[in-house]
């Protein structure tokens, strides 16, 4: 196997795996980043592999990126620290002063001071005794007890937040738990809070709650005053899923609604799991909560994402089982700011899903008005969930 030197980038690998016999004879294979699996990586869905250990110990790439934690003082630290230098530095020129101050007393009544043994030839080593006699006398300037009130003072308000009952998780049945005694300090540091809609601050547990279809909102509870009705044939309001299903059953609308749980249930890389606990006895496992929650929003329409294999995927559409040949995945990256599916239906034809940021997915729609009938509806409805602190994708 030949191979790159050992570097620090996640995203490149080049690498060349020489086949000298067996069934395939000599042959060169190119390998590629996806390909590597990184120090830590955790294998699901397959029982064992062949694998080549090719950087090992702090050669590899993780290692290479890992950078020591710095060391983390809050402002009241740094402010004390240089109080305590100052007043050191205070110290230091009290007692060289005091010394020289004592040395020149002496020399000029040293004819008067016969009673001390005070010998000849000494003055710099008796001058330097001095010094660090008077840096003793004074050692009360620096006040070596506010270290340790400061501590006491900051353990207590650690003890005031692990009782505090507003930060108390019911459904964890957690309180909150203060793993170091600065955290006041630091949390009184916060003066801007910069965050998105993805859940920074909170515990980033998506739920699938509605959808603009065609220009027709959905939603899995609506409120009777957001309850769908016709105006000028035109649709406003919210259908509920009940509703939902009824249109992909028997009404006109029904193939376009049904493609798009289609694309929900077979356009990610989420993993099924079963277990009897999970909601369906399925535990989906994605590499994003928004994945997860777009594939649990299919299944509340009957389509139900249940089988992943190397090669194809099984989705029950509605209690009919459906294999759909994945033909090859290109997955979400912040450049593409999307990801596709290339899937062969069970109808033999061949569909390229794609899902995505608003921004982007705008930008790719046309149709032969020379622009998405619903592209100005869809925004409206988008700006409508963005305004409830609605995740929009």
């Amino acid at each position: 196997m030949k191979t790159e030197l050992p570097n620090d980038s996640l995203y490149t690998f080049e690498a060349t795996l020489v086949s000298e016999g067996g069934k395939i004879g000599y042959r060169e294979l190119p390998l590629d980043p996806t390909q590597v699996l990184l120090r830590g990586a955790i294998l699901r869905n397959t029982d064992w592999i062949y694998a080549v250990a090719v950087f090992t110990g702090h050669e590899t790439k993780l290692m290479r990126n890992a950078t020591a934690a710095p060391i983390k003082r809050t402002s009241v630290e740094k402010t004390t620290n240089r109080q305590i230098i100052f007043l050191f530095l205070i110290l230091i020129l009290l007692a060289v002063m005091s010394a020289l101050g004592s040395q020149i007393m002496t020399s000029r009544n040293r004819s008067q001071l016969s009673y001390l043994y005070l010998p000849d030839g000494e003055g710099a080593k008796t001058f330097v005794k001095n010094i660090l006699t008077f840096i003793i006398l004074y050692n009360n300037l620096i006040p070596i007890s506010l270290i340790v009130t400061m501590e006491i003072v900051k353990f207590q308000q650690a003890q005031l937040i692990n009782a505090d009952m507003d930060m108390y998780d019911e459904g964890s049945d957690t309180a909150a738990l203060a793993r170091t005694s600065s955290l006041v300090e630091e949390l009184g540091q916060v003066e801007y809070i910069f965050s998105d809609k993805t859940g920074t601050l909170t515990c980033n547990i998506m739920e699938f709650r509605q959808c603009s279809i065609g220009g027709v909102m959905y939603s899995d509870v609506v409120e009777a005053s957001k309850r769908a009705r016709i105006v000028d044939g035109e649709v406003v309001g919210q259908y509920d899923i009940a509703q939902l299903k009824d249109h992909i059953a028997n009404s006109e609308r029904g193939p376009m609604l049904f493609e798009f749980f289609q694309l929900l249930a077979t356009c990610h890389t989420v993993i099924p799991e079963r277990q009897e606990s999970a909601e369906g006895g399925i535990e989906y496992q994605a590499s994003s909560p928004d994945e997860g929650a777009l594939v649990k929003g299919a299944a509340l329409a009957d389509f139900v994402f249940h089988t992943r294999k190397p090669r194809s995927i099984a989705v029950n559409i509605m209690g009919v089982d459906r294999e759909y040949e994945v033909l090859n995945i290109n997955e979400f990256n912040s450049t593409r700011k999307r990801m596709s599916a290339l899937l062969r239906c069970p109808d033999g034809s061949i569909k390229m899903y794609c899902k995505g940021a608003d921004t982007v997915i705008f930008e790719r729609l046309t149709s032969e008005g020379g622009g998405s009938p619903f592209l100005q509806t869809t925004l409206k409805h988008l700006e409508e969930y963005a305004t409830e602190g609605l995740r929009t994708l």
